[in-house]
């Protein structure tokens, strides 16, 4: 249906921990990411991504849930621009 009505496709691609799922968005081979804690980690520069090849990364919001729980879609961003890419 995405493809057919709005000209666009979704890929899911696995990761094994937070630096793997972040790393085709930190190379920017994807333009989005269902990251979690790891989007807040990455734009902060702490944690695992405390290190000058991933932080701060420039990463935005797109949605969050309302639930106690839940993750965090991000996707790079300009500051400024109101893109993801």
């Amino acid at each position: 249906m995405l493809q057919n009505k709005y000209d666009s496709s979704v890929r899911i691609l696995p990761g094994d921990n937070d630096v793997s799922r972040m790393t085709p968005l930190k190379q920017g081979r994807v333009d989005l990411c269902a990251c979690g804690i790891a989007s807040y980690y990455g734009a902060e520069g702490v944690m695992m991504f405390a290190d000058r090849d991933w932080g701060p990364q420039p990463l935005r919001v797109i949605t969050t849930s309302t639930a106690s729980f839940g993750s965090l879609p991000g996707g790079r961003g300009r500051p400024g621009r109101g893109n993801t890419r």
